[in-house]
């Protein structure tokens, strides 16, 4: 796993676990689905089991390859940095606060929007470790094209379902 940043895996992690969560929290509660309708004018929530399913397949797909970057040879610098884990341990402090002092539809929210971070800066350590090794070995352009595939078909799930 040399030439993998270990915060991408982290973050990646973190974000499907977020979003498996949430999906199945949306999927599943009646409660959380019926303060849903209350506050979106009586709209219900367009979770669907292809979106509960993806979360979890994508979850233990990172769990794989999280898993494998202690079992393969990996650098002795490689580890989570700072940022990762003040990230990590800090959204976690916030989603135990909200457990404690919102409704559980604002703490499945929250875990919408840890989601979302971490899909906005997940590739940013990988491009700085690329930077800085100027090489790309060890890192896989698959990785990007699935999730943008991923995203872009999860857009179109979402327009389709709009209309």
């Amino acid at each position: 796993v040399e030439g993998l940043s270990i915060d991408f895996l982290v973050y990646n992690v973190y974000g499907f676990t977020c979003y498996a969560f949430f999906n199945t929290a949306f999927f599943f509660s009646k409660r959380i689905g019926d303060e849903y309708a209350r506050r979106n004018d009586g709209h219900q929530n367009l979770v669907r089991f292809n979106d509960l399913f993806f979360s979890y397949h994508a979850l233990i797909l990172s769990l794989v390859t999280f898993a494998q970057s202690f079992y393969y040879k990996r650098g002795p610098t490689q580890n989570a940095s700072l940022t990762a884990r003040v990230f990590f341990f800090g959204t976690i402090s916030g989603l135990c606060l909200s457990l404690v002092f919102s409704s559980g539809y604002n703490t499945v929210y929250l875990l919408s929007f840890i989601k979302l971070g971490c899909s906005m800066i997940k590739y940013v350590p990988q491009a700085w470790l690329n930077y800085r090794r100027k090489s790309t070995v060890g890192w896989s352009i698959h990785n990007i094209i699935l999730d943008l595939t991923g995203g872009i078909l999860s857009f179109a799930q979402l327009i389709i379902d709009a209309a």
